[in-house]
């Protein structure tokens, strides 16, 4: 049974469907006709979706699947980590395959799952660091060895819980301790600000406890944070929030191992440039710190070479992989060997063509250095490039202007040559240190870098006596120790104190970094911290010095 419709057949036709339909269509002739009683079966609608019941159901089950859908998208909605969540399990499941064992983790270790490296990925040994020879070998005997699992145990021979690593910005830190997981072959947890601070209250502090049962479960394990002093930077600064004084009181909690099992070997390693920033509490927890400094001639030259040789390697396995032609690219022979080279701007009579190259390259970091040879390969790659494309040119002119003898005779490609000395002291003329670069940029932000005009020459000069006067007085102690004193002083019109500030900085720093591998850090050092004096006086602010 079903109601039935169907197209009209004439104008004329009757209405019907029942008896009776011919009479009342006598008895009311003036009435419109409806349509023919027959219907196709294509316009033919089921009875139950006419009913009422039937529309109550519908509007019963579409208001369900609209429930279910809301649910969906306010659980994602409430639960951030739902994504992440099933891209760690997959992870995680990965993870148990490459490890060999089963590992059972909660949802927050899973979440760090990711942040996990194999040391069998990763690819820099300490053999391929230049320079640094004292910190290399102090690291394999003091850190290596112990989380290697020595057999020998007394209460005074435990292994290091922590390794701080401070220094100017690219000389290696981070590499080295990637290295050291390498060797060591042990788990490298890589930890940043945002694997562990979370919207969610209270999310951090089981983030934090997380990553030690994590690596507990990994031993031996290094938990790496990289520019420690953004996460574990002095407590009770005025802008701090509760929960991020809460996750650093959590760490240190967990990283004095109070809940893991003794002899655990897992090392927390940091890498900064702002040694002087880090709280009290965390430094003392760091049991070994090294200064990982700008490089001195020979380690300059060292980084040189190995940066060079490894760059004759990759040619030579491109050469031997059909990449390139036999006797294209590398580097010189002279070069590599550390001979003179004739015509080398700079070069001293007789000197090695690589140790001229490290005197000339005083105040680089060996990331700069990197770079410095980088781009001295561009160099070659580019003019070859330049060729093969005023050859192709050449070839398109000659072609239109329908002299094809004049084109380039085909098969002779632009050859790539080797890599020339000379080529390295050319982009000593492009890539300057980056620090320093910095330093002039600032300086020139500034006018007359003192104020202007004469008043800013003598705020200079004041600068200077005074500057050298504090050095003089308080040595490595550094400026704006912990006790913070209140710095100042009268500023002329068109003066300026931001020279003073500048050159307190500079001298501490260098106070700072003047100190040899493992051996600690100057006392309360904290320019530019909380432990900064604020200076006043009508020429603005001024540096301020103090001790502790």
């Amino acid at each position: 049974m079903g109601a039935e419709f169907s197209k009209p057949a004439s104008s004329d036709c009757a209405l019907s469907g029942g008896q009776g339909s011919t009479a009342a269509a006598a008895a009311a002739p003036s009435v419109a006709r409806a349509p023919a009683a027959a219907a196709p079966a294509s316009w033919a609608l089921p009875a139950y979706f006419t009913s009422s019941a039937s529309m109550y159901d519908a509007v019963t089950v579409l208001t369900l699947v609209g429930t279910v859908l809301a649910i969906q998208g306010l659980s994602t909605y409430l639960d951030p980590y739902s994504a992440q969540r099933k891209q760690a399990k997959a992870q995680a499941k990965l993870l148990r395959e490459r490890l060999g064992r089963s590992l059972v983790l909660n949802e927050f270790e899973q979440l760090l799952a990711s942040s996990v490296l194999n040391p069998r990925e990763i690819s820099v040994s300490l053999d391929d660091i230049g320079g640094l020879a004292n910190v290399k070998r102090d690291l394999r005997l003091r850190v290596l060895r112990p989380l290697r699992g020595g057999g020998l145990r007394a209460s005074l021979w435990r292994p290091v819980r922590g390794v701080l690593l401070y220094g100017p910005p690219g000389t290696g830190k981070t590499m080295l301790a990637k290295a050291v997981a390498r060797e060591a072959d042990c788990f490298f947890l890589n930890i940043t600000g945002s694997t562990v601070l979370s919207k969610w209250f209270g999310d951090a502090n089981k983030f934090v406890r997380a990553i030690f049962t994590l690596a507990t479960k990994l031993e031996p394990c290094i938990i790496f944070v990289d520019e420690v002093d953004a996460f574990l930077a002095q407590r009770g600064g005025a802008s701090e929030h509760e929960a991020t004084l809460s996750a650093k009181t959590e760490f240190m909690q967990l990283w004095d191992g109070i809940e893991s099992p003794r002899g655990a070997r897992v090392l927390v390693m940091g890498a900064t440039n702002r040694p002087w920033c880090l709280d009290e509490a965390v430094l003392r927890r760091f049991g070994l710190q090294y200064e990982v400094g700008l490089p001195g001639p020979d380690q300059r030259r060292d980084i040189l070479s190995k940066a060079l040789s490894r760059h004759e390697d990759e040619m030579r396995a491109l050469r031997e992989g059909g990449a390139l032609a036999p006797g294209d690219g590398g580097v010189e022979a002279a070069l590599l060997r550390d001979r003179p080279v004739d015509g080398l701007r700079g070069a001293r009579p007789g000197e090695g063509a690589l140790t001229a190259l490290a005197r000339a390259t005083e105040g680089y970091s060996g990331s700069d250095l990197t770079e410095v040879c980088a781009q001295a390969a561009q160099d070659v790659l580019a003019e070859m490039w330049a060729a093969e494309e005023e050859e192709a040119a050449a070839g398109a002119g000659a072609a239109g202007a329908g002299r094809p003898e004049q084109a380039p005779p085909p098969g002779r490609a632009p050859r790539l040559r080797q890599l020339r000395a000379a080529d390295v002291a050319a982009a000593l003329e492009l890539v300057k240190p980056s620090t320093a670069r910095a330093s002039r940029y600032r300086n020139r932000l500034a006018p007359d870098a003192a104020g202007g005009g004469d008043d800013g020459q003598q705020a200079a000069a004041a600068a200077a006596a005074a500057s050298a006067a504090l050095a003089a007085a308080f040595g490595p102690a550094g400026f704006g120790a912990a006790g913070g004193g209140a710095g100042g002083g009268a500023g002329g019109p068109g003066g300026s104190q931001v020279p003073l500030a500048r050159l307190a900085a500079l001298l501490q720093e260098s106070a700072l970094f003047a100190e040899g591998p493992g051996s600690g850090l100057p006392p309360a050092a904290g320019y530019g911290c909380n432990g900064g004096g604020n200076g006043s006086g009508a020429g603005g602010n001024g540096a301020g010095v103090g001790t502790a």
